[in-house]
């Protein structure tokens, strides 16, 4: 009796410790599927709250002129008759350079 539990407790372990080498790489690679998804959602989360705010920009611009102005402005530097824009340099170099009025 007690032969046929050492037998019994040893073919236990035997079965354990298979299955853990047999399922321990698959639990890896699933882990690692787990942080990809997340990742990805994310990445997911940014993109679609990206694409909200260029349909939001796009709406503008086709019913608000202030919107298209404003893009003419800070895009390609474009300003109204009589105006004059100072374009400060980052760098810290001295003076600010004057663009002149081009009209457009």
């Amino acid at each position: 009796m007690k032969l046929l539990n050492i037998f019994m407790f040893f073919c236990l372990v035997t079965v354990l410790l298979v299955g853990g080498l047999v399922l321990y790489p698959h639990y890896c690679t699933y882990r690692n599927l787990r942080g990809d998804l997340s990742a990805t959602e994310k990445t997911l989360a940014e993109r679609q709250q990206e694409v909200m705010q260029l349909r939001k920009e796009i709406e503008d611009l086709r019913k608000d002129r202030r919107a298209i102005e404003r893009v003419a402005r800070e895009k390609f530097g474009w300003c109204r008759e009589g105006e004059t824009i100072y374009h400060f340099d980052a760098t810290g170099s001295l003076g600010p350079t004057v663009s002149p009025s081009r009209g457009r």
